[in-house]
């Protein structure tokens, strides 16, 4: 039995599995339910095990690589392309106010 989705429009074209790997996300802490880092998974050295370049905030510049466990990866919010990850940060799930980010008080 093929597994079928409305995906990019089109309903009932058969699912493709997706790989991690070209993926932006942010990361949400474990222990406040708050995004962390913002980046991109660029590798997948062992299995289980990815390869993140993470950007800074202020310029979205890249800045440090990390390797984490798919474990801990588990609640973070993945997107296509980094247009959709400023966009979530910007006005989706990630904005500020939101479910994952405190509303800054000046």
């Amino acid at each position: 039995m093929k597994t079928t989705t409305q995906r990019n429009g089109k309903a009932g074209q058969p699912f493709a599995p997706v790989t991690l790997l070209g993926q932006f996300f942010h990361s949400i802490g474990k222990d406040d339910n708050q995004v962390e880092w913002q980046g991109v998974v660029i590798g997948n050295p062992e299995p289980g095990w990815y390869l993140l370049q993470l950007f800074e905030w202020a310029m979205g510049e890249p800045n440090v690589r990390r390797i984490v466990r798919i474990e801990d990866m588990e609640h973070w919010l993945f997107y296509e392309d980094a247009d959709a990850m400023k966009f979530s940060y910007d006005h989706g799930s990630a904005r500020e106010g939101g479910p994952y980010r405190k509303r800054v008080v000046a």
